[in-house]
């Protein structure tokens, strides 16, 4: 028996996608509407719509924008994913087309937050649905066998990285906390397994033709990690790697990758009963609770790519390693969140709940139309990287209402680093050394001391009385990129 009416609906872009996460996704997507209308119509841009379509769904591609267009008589549900970000130009393209009684579905909050800059006072609604990881698959039972597998005792502390294998997903930067860890503790049986495939191909600011994995074995000999990292490939079985998240004592996720707008590997990681380390970025900020479920480094977005606090990924680790208790109390935390808030019937429920929502408020005479507002400039982030294809500037807008803060200022108190080495290229400019955020700048003489002296994490006060810099100069470095927060900027604005 139906507590609800069966609904009329419709559907388009619910095939294969190029990335298995939204395959995955459109998968649940298709179940949970199952239990919503005796049979889905799957339409595309050339279908004549039937008479009495409850709502209009469209996962990913254009074809539901497109019968959108022009007068009709049921509301659309537009699923955002990535688009947010990535699909930006197409959104001020499009949205005027809707209007407030629609709807979109966002994955984070910080999606709805570049919906609403984007727009005036109307709004269409907008919908966050948590996307569901296995809690039956991904659990933490069976830890200690788990371990075994791989070769772990219980002295060993297991850091896990899953992600696909490409420079926004900032693996290097991993590895650089993973050094400085290792020489902190180094009496400590410190192992690091890194899960993915490598994407050769990734089209979104792509700046080099050099083999990620080539500059990943590189650092992974330069720091002296070769007997700490082990690496598997994502082909593993789903219980394989169910297998070896149980097996982890973190996951290390700090994420530069610009449309993180969920992120299933900390889902389930804390399904596994597992604390995450990560940056405040997109998803993250709001599946992982700071201080409860993991660690989360600040993030920002200079005019040479985002940055983050790397002290802070390296306290939530350091956190982790020395207080077993903690850590046990913080896994158990995360694997309840997870149960709480991603298991499958309850993300079903809120897809549902969504859907039954928008054909019950559609009513074409309160609808109201959608305005931009006025497009911010953000060319500025074009000066100092230079990828082929699209430019950060049509990202940046996006990306700001990602990160957790503003560029920090720099305060006496403040500890700064360098954000990575540097070379020089022929026409005198700088190159940072790194694979995701490879910003070129014509330093002055300052600048470049300041670089220098600051290869290591050096206090704002130092920097200035060795160098003469001003605190005005610092501000402007960490603006630009060159220099970053070490301390969790406590001593910075």
């Amino acid at each position: 028996m139906h507590l609800f009416p069966p609904l009329t609906l419709a559907a388009a872009g619910l095939s294969a996608h190029k990335w298995p996460s939204v395959t995955r996704t459109a998968q649940f997507y298709r179940d949970a509407l199952a239990a919503l209308t005796p049979e889905l119509l799957e339409v595309d841009e050339a279908s004549a719509m039937p008479n009495g379509v409850s709502v209009l769904l469209n996962f990913s591609g254009n074809a539901g924008w497109d019968l959108a267009r022009g007068e009709r008589d049921f509301p659309c549900l537009f699923g955002m994913h990535g688009g947010c970000v990535l699909s930006r130009k197409f959104l001020l393209e499009r949205l005027p087309t809707l209007n407030s009684q629609d709807g979109l579905i966002v994955n984070c909050s910080s999606d709805a937050e570049v919906i609403r800059n984007m727009l005036g006072d109307a709004t269409p609604a907008l919908e966050l649905l948590p996307l569901p990881a296995d809690t039956d698959l991904f659990t933490p039972q069976g830890r200690d066998a788990a371990r075994a597998q791989l070769g772990l005792t219980e002295q060993h502390f297991c850091i896990g990285i899953v992600a696909r294998l490409l420079p926004q997903k900032n693996v290097h930067g991993a590895l650089d906390v993973v050094r400085e860890l290792v020489q902190r503790h180094p009496g400590r049986a410190i192992r690091v397994v890194i899960i993915g495939n490598f994407w050769i191909d990734y089209p979104v600011l792509r700046f080099s033709e050099t083999a990620y994995s080539g500059q990943l074995r590189t650092l992974i000999g330069e720091y002296g990690l070769d007997e700490v990292v082990s690496y598997l490939p994502a082909s593993l079985a789903d219980a394989e790697l169910a297998t070896a998240y149980r097996a982890f004592d973190v996951l290390l996720h700090p994420t530069n990758s610009i449309d993180e707008n969920f992120g299933y590997a900390p889902v389930e990681a804390m399904a596994s009963g597992v604390p995450v380390v990560g940056c405040a970025y997109g998803g993250l900020k709001d599946t992982v609770i700071d201080g409860v479920t993991g660690y989360l480094a600040p993030s920002w977005l200079s005019l040479g790519g985002l940055r983050e606090d790397r002290s802070a990924l390296l306290h939530g680790l350091e956190a982790l390693l020395g207080d077993q208790a903690h850590a046990r109390s913080m896994g158990a935390n995360a694997r309840r969140h997870a149960e709480e808030s991603y298991s499958r019937a309850h993300c079903m429920a809120v897809l549902q709940d969504i859907v039954r929502r928008t054909a019950a408020n559609w009513d074409r005479s309160s609808r109201r139309a959608l305005q931009l507002r006025a497009v911010p400039d953000m060319r500025a982030y074009d000066r100092h990287l230079t990828p082929a294809g699209e430019p950060l500037s049509d990202f940046a807008a996006s990306i700001l209402d990602y990160t957790s803060r503003i560029t920090p200022t720099a305060g006496p108190g403040c500890v700064l680093q360098a954000y990575a080495p540097h070379t020089a290229r022929a026409d005198g400019a700088i190159v940072l050394d790194n694979p995701a955020w490879p910003a070129a700048y014509h330093a002055t003489p300052l600048q470049r001391e300041v670089l220098a002296r600051s290869a290591a994490p050096l206090p704002a006060a130092a920097l200035l009385d060795a160098t003469g810099a001003t605190l005005h100069d610092l501000d402007q470095m960490l603006a630009l990129g060159m220099l970053i927060t070490r301390n969790g900027a406590a001593g910075c604005a």
